[in-house]
């Protein structure tokens, strides 16, 4: 694929939410509050990405961000 991907978006954004749901379930919110956090503004973009006017801008303004997970 070149460019926004709408079909991985979506399978991120579903990730995410079971991301947020599974470490709630075991005690950890701190975590789930992350993937929550992250599911917003996933979210957020499809929505700019659905609007075709606003795709060029979106595509020069778009940051890409490093998460870091410890995993113990």
């Amino acid at each position: 694929y070149y460019g926004p991907n709408p079909q991985m978006g979506f399978w991120y954004l579903a990730a995410l939410r079971a991301g947020e749901e599974m470490p709630r379930y075991v005690g950890d919110p701190d975590f789930a509050n992350r993937c929550r956090d992250l599911f917003c503004i996933g979210a957020w973009h499809i929505q700019i990405l659905s609007e075709s006017e606003k795709l060029i801008e979106f595509e020069r303004t778009i940051k890409i961000t490093t998460i870091h997970i410890d995993v113990h």
